[in-house]
């Protein structure tokens, strides 16, 4: 999935805790988004999805910084 508005959601949706409330529910929202997320992000990235890629990436490592909660969720 390369949906830049998708993509973009599911990481607002991360960073705005909305996907911690979805985990601990045991939504398939959440492992929906974590699998598009991380699918994504470690996969080979197409050159003109390079910026949204950094951009996700970023935004994701600085809500992991802020938020060590997040570390079992990411790994």
């Amino acid at each position: 999935m390369d949906n830049e508005e998708i993509l973009e959601a599911y990481a607002k949706s991360w960073v705005s805790d909305a996907l911690d409330r979805a985990e601990i529910r045991g939504s398939v929202s959440y492992t929906m988004a974590v699998h598009h997320l991380s699918s994504f992000i470690f996969n080979a990235c197409h050159v003109d999805k390079l910026l949204l890629h950094n951009r996700l990436v970023r935004s994701l490592l600085r809500d992991y910084a802020g938020k060590q909660q997040h570390e079992v969720s990411m790994f």
